[in-house]
C-alpha cells in the first residue's frame, strides 16, 4: 500500500496492496490519513483534499474502505480481494473495487471494477504489485436532467507498482497506472507516481508521493494534465 493518495493510486492507489510481505500470513489492520494537493488545470479542479482510509490484509483476503473530502468533491471507495493462489514468491487473486463520487452542483457518479491481482516478492528488497480491471462507469449530470438520466461507459484499467525496501527503515516506490483510488478515467489517462516511505517504528510510517497525470498518453496527442503531491501518516495494528 503506498501513498494512499499518495493516494494505490496512490497511487498510491494500489495502496491496499503494498507495504507488506506478500507471503506473510498474519492479519494486519492499517489506518491512514492523507493530505493531498492537486495543481488543477485538468478534469479535477480541486486543490487540497483529505483522505481517510482503512485497510485489512490477511493470507486469504484484503479489504479496504476510504473517504476523500475536498471543497467541492466527496468520494467513497471500497475494495475486496480474495487470494486463492500461492506459488513460489507470489500470490494471485480476484477482486472488486466500488467507487462513488458526488461533485457538488455538477454530477454524481459510480464505478465498478472487477479485476485480477498479482503480487510478487522474489527477494527481501523488492516487490512487484500489478492488477488489471474492467472499469464500468456510470454518471448523472445534473444539468441534463431527465433527458439523459444516466451516462454509461466502460474501459480497461491497469496498474503496476515497484517497491524497493532500502536500509534505514526506508522504502521507495514508483509505478504507472490508468486509475487511482480516487480517480477513475478512460484507459489513456495515465498516472506516473514516485514516492518514499519512512517507517518510524514497526507500526507507524509516513509517506510522501508525487503523481503526474497525462491525458491520451498512448496516442500522439498525449499531454500533461496536472500534478498531485501528498503526505500520508499510517498506523498499523
Amino acid at each position: 500500500m503506498i501513498a494512499i493518495s499518495l493516494c494505490m493510486c496512490a497511487s498510491v492507489q494500489a495502496y491496499d496492496l503494498l507495504y507488506k510481505d506478500t507471503l506473510d500470513t498474519s492479519s494486519k489492520n492499517t489506518l491512514s490519513f492523507t493530505l493531498a494537493y492537486k495543481t488543477g488545470g485538468g478534469m479535477d479542479e480541486y486543490g487540497l483534499s483529505n483522505n481517510f482510509d482503512y485497510f485489512f490484509d490477511s493470507r486469504l483476503i484484503s479489504l479496504s474502505a476510504g473517504l476523500m473530502l475536498s471543497r467541492d468533491d466527496m468520494q467513497i471507495t471500497t475494495s475486496a480481494v480474495a487470494w486463492p493462489l500461492y506459488f513460489l514468491h507470489s500470490r494471485i487473486g480476484a477482486g472488486l473495487i466500488a467507487h462513488g463520487e458526488w461533485y457538488r452542483d455538477i454530477s454524481i457518479r459510480g464505478d465498478i471494477l472487477p479485476g485480477i491481482y498479482w503480487q510478487c516478492k522474489p527477494c527481501s528488497w523488492f516487490s512487484l504489485n500489478a492488477n488489471v480491471h474492467k472499469l464500468y462507469m456510470f454518471r448523472h449530470v445534473f444539468a441534463m436532467g431527465s433527458a439523459y438520466p444516466l451516462i454509461k461507459n466502460s474501459t480497461m484499467a491497469a496498474e503496476a507498482t515497484f517497491l524497493f525496501y532500502l536500509p534505514f527503515n526506508t522504502d521507495v516506490f514508483l509505478g504507472i497506472s490508468t486509475y487511482e483510488r480516487y480517480r477513475y478515467m478512460i484507459f489513456g489517462a495515465t498516472s506516473f507516481y514516485l514516492g518514499c516511505a519512512y517507517h518510524f517504528d514497526k507500526n507507524i510510517s509516513f509517506v510522501a508521493e508525487a503523481i503526474a497525470h497525462y491525458i491520451d498518453f498512448f496516442t500522439l496527442s498525449g499531454n500533461f494534465e496536472d500534478a498531485e503531491f501528498s503526505l500520508t501518516a499510517r498506523v498499523q495494528f
